[in-house]
């Protein structure tokens, strides 16, 4: 992947043009070909986010789809992402763009998070995740269940990340990538942790 990768898109067919940078040091997003006042992220500043698909369904059937990739700051400040396809109208191309998008989101930013996550856990520092508590011993899900390493099951699927106990499956909680900020920061860091204390398969 290149270093600055700039993507320009319509939010739907008839929408005027939007353009993407992605930098490893920056993010800017153009609302339209003439704007002078982009909205710019620093890396430093980048704060979570999310994606996914939605689908829209009509009487019956599936007619369309919305492609969604929201960037959070510090500040709360929010790029918002939309590439909407009709009856399949364009949808190869906006379906390559999405993919374009989050490969350098993750490349540039998410694994950057993660690896921020990694050191605390190394320097022995509690943190949360998406109300999920980490610390030596293991994890504390849905405020009151205290689960430990050996003990963590967490999988993916398409739309969300699953976390339980293993010998109490009752006992989990959902992470849904499209709704949830940093989703897959928290599997990604649950994921590591597991591996670097050999409670992987794979």
């Amino acid at each position: 992947m290149d270093e600055t990768q700039e993507i320009i898109f319509k939010p739907t067919f008839f929408s005027e043009a939007q353009k993407l940078v992605l930098n490893p040091e920056f993010i800017e997003f153009y609302k339209s070909p003439e704007d002078i006042n982009p909205i710019r992220f620093s890396k430093l500043e980048i704060d979570g986010f999310r994606f996914g698909v939605k689908l829209l369904r009509g009487y019956k059937l599936v007619f369309g789809r919305i492609y969604c990739v929201d960037i959070k700051n510090t500040n709360e400040t929010i790029i918002k992402i939309r590439l909407t396809s009709v009856y399949k109208v364009g949808i190869k191309q906006m379906h390559k763009k999405y993919n374009l998008i989050i490969g350098a989101i993750l490349q540039y930013y998410a694994s950057e998070l993660v690896s921020q996550y990694l050191k605390l856990f190394n320097y022995k520092q509690p943190f949360s995740i998406l109300n999920v508590y980490f610390n030596q011993l293991g994890i504390v899900l849905n405020d009151k269940y205290n689960i430990e390493w050996n003990n963590i099951d967490v999988r993916t699927y398409t739309r969300y990340v699953a976390v339980s106990r293993k010998n109490k499956p009752e006992i989990y909680k959902t992470f849904d990538y499209i709704e949830e900020w940093n989703t897959l920061v928290l599997y990604n860091v649950l994921r590591l942790i597991l591996k670097s204390k050999n409670l992987l398969k794979n």
